[in-house]
């Protein structure tokens, strides 16, 4: 049972600082180019559309915080 505990705090952890970096980092390489936002606006649809989640960053998330939180459960597995 603790190791389950482990395995899922280690889990959600990861998986919030892989989203967390991944956004600061997207944030930092982001410039927006005010020239071409104000000429595209003229044409924009009056409906707002939003697309789905990516599944592969999703995943690859998902993978990166698994394969870390085994690492740590087994980490602590072994010290205790």
């Amino acid at each position: 049972m603790r190791k389950w505990i482990v395995f899922l705090f280690a889990f959600i952890v990861l998986y919030f600082v892989c989203h967390f970096t991944s956004g600061i980092l997207l944030t930092a390489r982001y410039t927006p180019n005010l020239t071409e936002a104000w000429l595209a606006s003229e044409s924009l649809p009056s409906n707002v559309v939003f697309s789905g989640p990516v599944f592969f960053t999703t995943f690859l998330f998902g993978a990166i915080s698994a394969a870390g939180a085994f690492f740590i459960t087994t980490k602590i597995k072994r010290s205790a």
